[in-house]
């Protein structure tokens, strides 16, 4: 994962310096050993992909960011909102709504789709998600993109390029179809190997599947 973005500056110059953000969960170590492939999906103005993105890592290793535009309607953006605070409290997680909630999403998840492509996916995605979710910004403000983009490596000319290209629109609403051919609605989803889990609790169900799956392969491969 590249290098996570710091909110506290941020933070403290949008506030006059009196607010600090939190500092995030204590790391957890990675499970060893070799993992199936997987990929993370999630779209950038979803608090629980947010919630998963800080996790997600930690629990499966290494994993391919998928980025994806939302399919909900902007209507129960409120409930979605009282969902991930319940889920964040519960997993000791911050949490703070963003001053425009729900935001317009496309020029940010355009850059997160270039970030992918520029092999910066990650860390890209998960600046972006705590501009948003850990500081309360719209992560699609040009400034925060290229902020985002700093953070995670990307050239910040190519990040500003990106969020104005519809093209890369189509790469973004394929990714949402790909979930629905599943039967799985919206963003947060995970994939290990042939197996799809969606929503937070994909996170405990891929945990075990993956060491399933490892298990599975390891006998798989000793000799008879």
């Amino acid at each position: 994962m590249g290098q996570l973005i710091d909110l506290t500056e941020r933070m403290a110059r949008r506030n006059g310096g009196r607010t600090r953000l939190g500092d995030g969960p204590e790391a957890e170590e990675a499970p060893s050993g070799a993992r199936p492939p997987a990929a993370f999906y999630f779209a950038l103005d979803c608090p629980v992909s947010y919630l998963v993105a800080e996790r997600i890592e930690r629990e499966l290793g290494e994993i391919t960011w998928v980025p994806m535009m939302s399919g909900r309607p902007a209507g129960p953006a409120g409930a979605r909102l009282a969902d991930a605070r319940a889920l964040a409290i519960a997993h000791r997680l911050p949490l703070v709504e963003p001053d425009v909630f729900p935001f317009d999403a496309r020029p940010v998840s355009r850059a997160a789709a270039y970030a992918v492509l520029a092999g910066c996916g990650s860390g890209f995605a998960l600046a972006a998600l705590r501009l948003a979710f850990a500081g309360g910004f719209d992560p699609s403000e040009p400034d925060l993109i290229a902020e985002a983009a700093a953070a995670s490596g990307l050239a910040v000319n190519h990040a500003l390029e990106a969020a104005e290209d519809p093209l890369l629109d189509l790469r973004l609403t394929a990714n949402r179809r790909t979930l629905q051919a599943r039967g799985i609605t919206d963003a947060p989803a995970v994939q290990i190997v042939d197996g799809w889990f969606s929503g937070f609790a994909a996170l405990t169900r891929t945990s075990a599947f993956a060491a399933a799956s490892v298990t599975f392969h390891a006998l798989e491969a000793e000799p008879g």
